[in-house]
This record gives structure tokens, C-alpha cells and sequence, in this order.
């Protein structure tokens, strides 16, 4: 079995099986956190919205960027939630842990000029993806006074949850306009406003089925004031109907106006949804988001009847359809990766995507391409969700130039509102082309995005006290859906969150909560200070941009955590920096395992389409597995990546079962390791720590020579006892037993470059949570501290080979 067919077996059986295992298992009282009382929660409505307690915080907050550079401005956006001010300050982060127990929780104050008092008032979240246009735009076309029609193919998730608007220039505030959708009873339906508060509906009378593409349109004759308004079941070329529907018969609906019907001033029109009321940006909320696929747009300056309507929602091209007085032909295979929607005609009546409607997406016109970036035409699909969010969109609270001098780091602002805080962080990087120290701390900022506001993972709170949560984040993330959900939770209508974006308020990206990613990592700073050792803050995102010539200027670069998600861009950095004698320090778990792509237009977000997506969801993404923002491929990927670069491959979980210890290997007796164990005399080491109680775990990775650790590599350390997950059951209990005992495990190992640098990675997530054990008088401290003060020195190292 090869690697990649070994782990993906194995991710099949973890994922798979996981959450229909936790179904099983009983609910468990929490212990830790908080006495409040908390009613039992299950994974129900596919991770939505699960209600817990009334939280108690009243005020959360985000940034509009990740990292800045001295000189650099960034702006804090906050919401409050009870009435009374809430006082802003600015905070350099050094351990943000206040759940393990270790008590080792740090900030230290900074002075900024935005450091007072400011008016607190809650703010509205919008989610939903949609297209929107200037208001001068197509909506000209479209008046009482002009024969017009517009049609769309559009394929549904959620027929039926309450009115979904296709295409529109619809203000629902005083009910003047028009749009095409979808009613409440999942029906096709026109809605027009008369004015006054009056409208009319006109419906189809059929149900749009799910899952099938529908040709859905309207018409409107000046002349004699009729709206007409139908619908066309297509037979999709690669699905065969259950139904024996004859794909060319229509359904209309049709009425005639005795009086003009009217447009309200400057109200837009939109792809996905109708106009709403205002909201802080100046422009109309959303509303009657639409959930699903719709592929391409057509405006006509005719009355256009259904097989006219047919041939025009069909055609790919603009010249096919000359003779129809095409005023808008959007064709959504162009501009993929990108926010724009383009119009073919000459006036280019381009919209806007808002909150990142998702692209690549299979169109009806879909054969069997599995490359969108050959066959755009095949991919002409957007898919729209009424949960998507790429920007919260608040209004500015306050913002911090970060004046020159400022030491780079980890900083936070804390928020707090009476009783209630919370800290905002974000990371400054040294001056573009300088470095402040020759050790690069490098925070795996995609892997944050991946995990944010995982309501999911919340779901499991009272099943595994053993997590270290913050129950009033959970319970006011639980209690906001609005901001949004992680790339491991599920989308409204079952499909796979597959975008992440910063501009949000992120209940797990914050201080004094999960004990996972950021406050993990915070660890790894306390221990850098308690060192004295010089460092710089880093980023994922800062690498995407700029590469092997950020880390270059180092010596050495160390990870977090969990780095377990990269870009492309990224991974070829990394290589060509060891490729260039840098020396790397490795000090996570399951990292640089999947390709992720960051979006290059200045928001701060991420795509990623899993290898295993289809274990996630119901739904089988054949032919989307390659990134809109990128190209990539999952299942293309290099995921032996880990094993040839940083010398191990993933190896399994614990899964809150808790964490165990490394046994020193002979290996660790080789002089070329000697500067590794100086003044180490124990054979176990880390059989301690914030994670569960070991070094050893959480996730983690072993050294494999068949998989491609370098021959060379010594294998100084391997974890023995390590805990089956708790979600097996008692059969998988005895097959990973005997798995965990002889073929996996976490592995420590180092080894030298042919360029004069060198590797050492430790293979588990839990191994930074032992380094503050015992105020840093621990063998895993000490092996960390000989590392990295040799990896400083200048002289280079001599691969044996």
C-alpha cells in the first residue's frame, strides 16, 4: 500500500466513521470551565447552530488584517452586545493559555494611541453570497415603459425554505421592483411591485425539483402590460430523472398590469437575492438569499417565449444568440478565482460577487472535465449560499498604525465591555527586506483559517471534557451563526465549507480559549522569552506573498503547532529555503499535508477542497475538487511532501484520549546527534504536558524510509503507549492497537541537508504544550533549547551522504 493509498485508508476510516461513532457514545458531563448549567447537545442539523447556554460575553471583534509591518495600517471592526462602553487597548501576546492549568497566561501592555474608551452598539452581520451591480448598470434595460426578459438555469439545494430570488432589482423595503426565484412553497414565481407597498405574484404552479437543472424566466410586454413567468425542467446530460417529466414542457403563470408597476431610485439588480434594508456600508442588505447553482444570466429587450428562453439560458456564446436583443449575457465560466462577473455584451455590465459565491463549479453544460482551467465552459456554475461570508462589513471602530520600532511579535487587542473581554490578535512582522533576529517564528495562519469557528468541533464539548474550551465563546458562537462556520463543519445545505475568511469574529482564533493552534502556539513564544532568544514573527500569509526571500534572511524558521495547510506557494518556499542551507525546526503534528490557495486581491481568506471531501458530505463534488483560486488539485498533490522535505509522514490521532511519551532510540546515542541530547539522561522523555498530559500525540507523524525520510535521517525518538481516539469503536479499538504499538507512532528526527542546513522535527501536535513543564526544566525544553541554539550558529552542516 502506497503512502498516500495508506493514509487516505486511513482518513477514510477516521472521518468516516468518526462522527457516527460519537452518535453512539453517551454525553458526558462537562468538568472543567464553568458550573453553569448546560443542557445535553447532539450532532444534530449537520453541525448548525447547535443552542447551548446564553452566553455571557457582550463584545467580540476582528480585524481586517492578519500581519502588518511597522509604517503598515490595520483596522478593528467591534460589536457589542449590551448597552455601555467598551475600552479598547493593545497587548503583545506571550502565552495566551488560561485553560490548561499550566498558569503560565502572559500579556504584556503596549502603549497605542487608540488605547480609550469608544461607544459600544451591536452590529449586523449579513452573510449570503449574491451578485450586485452598479445602479446604472442592467437595471436600465428593465422599466415599464420596455419590453424585456431575463432568463436563468438554475439548480437548487433548499426549494422550499421560505422566497429565494434568482435574479432581480427587487427593494423588499417597499416592495417595488421585479424578480424571478423560487417561492416558499419551492415553486417558480415572479414577484412585481406596484408601489404603494402593493405587489403581485405570479407563480408556475410546479416544484423546482432539487438537485435537477430548471430553466426559469420572465417576460414583460409594454405594450400590453403582461408579465409572464416560467419554468422548464431540463433533462441534465449526465443524470437521468426520476420522474417522466417531459424536459420541454413549461409552466407559466401570466397576468396584465392596469397600471405601470415601478422601480424605487437606486434600487441595484442582483444575481441571488433581492435588496433589503440598508446596511452599515451605505448599500441594501440582502434579501431572499438563493441556495444553489445557477449558470449564467441572460437579459433580453424582448418578450422572449419559452423556447426562445431555452435556446437563450443554453447558449455559451453570445453570437448564438444575435438575433435576441441580448443587453446582458453573464457568463460565470469567465473570471474564475476572482469576484467579477462578466457581461459578453459591448456594454460589459460586469457585476460583483459578495461574499464569495463559490466558482469552478460543474455548469449544465458539464461532461466530464475535471480540469475547469481546459474547460471554463464546463464550469459555468456559481454556487450561492445564503450562509457564505467573506467580510462581516462593520463599520470601522478604531485603527493602529504600527509605528516604527515596535518589536515584532504576537499583540492582541483587548476588548472589554464590563464583565465581558475579548482579544483580537494579529502578528507583526519586521520591516519589509530587514530581519531583528536570525530565528524566524513562522504562525501557520492557513491552518487558523482552516479551523475557525469549527462549530462542529464544539458539538463534541460534552463528550471530550478533556478539550480545553472557553464556554462562553462556544456558547456565543453557537449563538451567531451570522459569522460564519470553519472548513470542517457543513454549509446550510449539507455541502462542505470550503472558504475562510479573517474578516469575521473568530470565537477560536482568540486568547483564553481552545487550547489549539494560536494559544498552542503562544506556547512556543513563552518559551523563545523564557530563552532569550531573539525571534521574528512570521506568517503563512506573508510567505504566500513574498516566498524563499522572506526565509532566506533566516537561519533558522520554526513552526507552530499545526501547520497543516499551506499554499502551493508556501511549500515551494519552504523547500527552496532547505534547498539553500536553511535550517528548519518542525514542531508540530500532521503538517504540510494538504494545498490550500489564499486569495492575492488584499482579503485575507482561503479556499480549500479536501482529498477527502466526499466522506464529509453528501454530495460527490466529481470534477470540483480543483481550486477556484489556483488550479490545484488535491488528489494531484504531492502528500508525501512531509516525508521527503521534513523527514516523517502522518501517522494517526489520539483524539482526546489523551497524550503519552518519547523512549530514546540508539539513534539519539549518534555523535552527530550529541548536541540534541546534551544534558538529557532520561530514556523517557515528555511524559508531561498541557496536551492531555504528554509530548507524544493529539496528532501525529513517524519516520517511514520506505515513504521517503532521507536515509540519513537519525530516528532519535518514538512514542510507545499511545491512546486509541475515543470515536473507536471496539473493533477498530483492537485493529489500531496493534497498529499503534508497531507501525505508528510520533517519531523525533534530525538530519542535515546537502546545501549545509538541516531538519529536526518532532512529529505531534502535543509537543510544544511540555516545553513550559517544570517553569522549562524539562528534557523536551532542554532537547528544544540545544536545537535551536545550534541551528544559530554559522558553521554549516556536513551531510552524511
Amino acid at each position: 500500500m502506497t503512502n498516500l493509498t495508506r493514509r487516505t485508508s486511513m482518513l477514510m476510516m477516521g472521518v468516516a466513521s468518526a462522527f457516527a461513532a460519537m452518535a453512539r457514545l453517551p454525553a458526558m458531563a462537562l468538568t472543567s470551565l464553568t458550573a453553569r448549567p448546560r443542557r445535553a447537545v447532539t450532532d444534530a442539523d449537520k453541525g448548525h447552530a447547535l443552542t447551548l447556554a446564553k452566553s455571557n460575553k457582550t463584545i467580540v471583534g476582528y480585524s481586517d488584517q492578519i500581519t502588518v509591518r511597522p509604517g503598515e495600517k490595520i483596522t478593528f471592526h467591534v460589536s457589542t452586545y449590551a448597552p455601555g462602553d467598551y475600552k479598547a487597548s493593545l497587548v503583545r501576546v506571550i502565552n495566551g493559555d488560561t485553560l490548561s492549568g499550566a498558569g503560565r497566561f502572559r500579556v504584556d501592555p503596549v502603549s497605542a494611541d487608540f488605547a480609550k474608551s469608544y461607544p459600544g452598539a451591536e452590529q449586523k452581520t449579513w452573510p449570503g453570497s449574491y451578485v450586485t451591480f452598479d445602479q446604472a448598470s442592467p437595471s436600465a434595460v428593465t422599466s415599464s415603459t420596455r419590453d424585456f426578459s431575463v432568463v436563468a438555469l438554475v439548480k437548487p439545494t433548499l426549494p422550499g425554505k421560505g422566497p429565494q430570488i434568482i435574479a432581480s432589482q427587487w427593494d423588499q423595503t417597499k416592495k417595488t421592483g421585479w424578480a424571478i426565484g423560487i417561492d416558499e412553497r419551492g415553486e417558480g414565481a415572479l414577484w412585481v411591485g406596484q408601489g404603494g407597498g402593493k405587489y403581485f405574484k405570479l407563480r408556475t404552479s410546479r416544484y423546482i425539483q432539487h438537485g435537477h437543472w430548471t430553466v426559469l424566466g420572465a417576460s414583460f410586454d409594454s405594450s400590453s402590460g403582461e408579465w409572464r413567468v416560467y419554468d422548464v425542467l431540463m433533462t441534465d446530460p449526465n443524470f437521468t430523472l426520476a420522474s417522466n417529466s417531459d424536459p420541454w414542457h413549461y409552466i407559466f403563470g401570466t397576468r396584465r398590469l392596469a397600471k405601470a408597476w415601478t422601480v424605487a431610485s437606486g434600487t441595484p439588480m442582483r444575481f441571488a437575492a433581492g435588496s433589503g434594508e440598508m446596511m452599515a456600508n451605505g448599500q441594501p442588505a440582502p434579501y431572499a438569499l438563493f441556495n444553489g447553482r445557477i449558470d449564467g444570466v441572460r437579459l433580453s429587450g424582448k418578450v422572449l417565449h419559452p423556447t426562445d428562453m431555452i435556446r437563450v439560458a443554453t447558449a455559451t456564446k453570445l453570437d448564438e444568440v444575435a438575433g435576441d436583443d441580448i443587453r446582458g449575457f453573464w457568463d460565470f465560466g469567465r473570471g474564475i478565482g476572482t469576484l467579477t462577473v462578466h457581461d459578453a455584451t459591448a456594454a460589459a455590465w460586469n457585476g460583483r460577487g459578495v461574499n464569495w459565491p463559490q466558482r469552478a463549479m460543474k455548469g449544465y453544460h458539464w461532461t466530464s472535465s475535471k480540469d475547469w482551467r481546459q474547460q471554463p465552459g464546463e464550469f459555468s456554475a456559481m454556487y450561492f449560499r445564503e450562509d457564505d461570508l467573506l467580510d462581516a462589513e462593520w463599520n470601522p471602530g478604531f485603527s493602529y498604525t504600527v509605528p516604527q520600532g515596535l518589536k515584532s511579535g504576537i499583540y492582541a487587542v483587548h476588548l472589554q465591555h464590563g464583565k465581558s473581554e475579548h482579544y483580537v490578535p494579529f502578528f507583526v512582522a519586521p520591516p519589509k527586506g530587514t530581519t531583528t533576529a536570525t530565528t524566524a517564528f513562522l504562525i501557520p495562519t492557513t491552518t487558523y483559517l482552516a479551523y475557525s469557528n469549527w462549530t462542529r468541533n464544539f458539538a463534541q464539548l460534552e463528550r471530550y471534557p478533556a478539550f480545553h474550551f472557553n464556554a462562553d465563546d462556544i456558547d456565543f458562537l453557537m449563538q451567531h451563526p451570522e459569522f460564519g462556520r470553519g472548513l470542517y463543519d457543513q454549509h446550510i445545505d449539507g455541502t462542505l465549507v470550503t472558504r475562510s475568511s479573517w474578516r469575521r469574529p473568530l470565537l477560536t482564533v482568540t486568547l483564553k480559549t481552545w487550547l489549539h493552534l494560536i494559544n498552542s502556539d503562544t506556547q512556543v513564544v513563552d518559551w523563545l522569552e523564557h530563552e532569550k532568544m531573539p525571534y521574528d514573527i512570521i506568517t503563512d500569509d506573508l510567505v504566500h506573498k513574498e516566498g524563499k526571500a522572506l526565509l532566506s534572511r533566516y537561519r533558522t524558521v520554526i513552526t507552530g503547532q499545526h501547520p497543516e495547510y499551506q499554499s502551493p506557494e508556501i511549500f515551494t518556499a519552504v523547500k527552496d529555503y532547505l534547498g539553500s542551507g536553511g535550517r528548519f525546526m518542525y514542531l508540530g503534528g500532521n503538517g504540510f499535508q494538504n494545498p490550500a490557495a489564499w486569495r492575492d486581491d488584499g482579503i485575507p481568506a482561503v479556499e480549500l477542497r479536501r482529498l477527502n471531501e466526499v466522506y464529509w458530505t453528501p454530495q460527490n463534488f466529481e470534477g470540483e475538487r480543483r481550486f477556484e483560486l489556483n488550479g490545484v488539485d488535491n488528489l494531484e498533490w504531492d502528500h508525501g511532501w512531509l516525508t521527503h522535505t521534513l523527514g516523517l509522514r502522518y501517522a494517526g490521532t489520539t483524539f482526546g484520549s489523551g497524550n503519552t511519551y518519547y523512549k530514546v532510540l540508539p539513534d539519539s546515542k549518534n555523535p552527530r546527534a550529541a548536541f540534541i541530547f546534551a544534558g538529557v539522561h532520561n530514556e523517557i522523555i515528555g511524559d508531561y504536558g498541557t496536551h492531555f498530559g504528554g509530548a507524544a500525540g493529539d496528532e501525529f507523524d513517524r519516520v517511514d524510509y520506505d515513504a521517503g525520510t532521507p536515509r540519513h535521517a537519525l530516528h532519535l525518538a518514538k512514542s510507545e503507549g499511545t491512546p486509541i481516539p475515543v470515536w473507536a469503536n471496539a473493533q477498530q479499538a483492537v485493529q489500531m492497537r496493534d497498529d499503534y504499538d508497531n507501525k505508528n507512532y510520533a517519531s523525533l528526527t534530525f538530519f542535515e541537508t546537502p546545501s549545509g542546513g538541516a531538519v529536526f522535527s518532532v512529529g505531534s501536535m502535543a509537543y510544544i504544550g511540555a516545553l513550559n513543564h517544570n517553569s522549562f526544566d524539562n528534557d523536551i525544553a532542554r532537547i528544544t533549547t540545544n536545537v535551536l541554539k545550534r541551528f544559530s550558529q554559522a558553521a554549516p552542516f556536513k551531510a552524511p551522504i
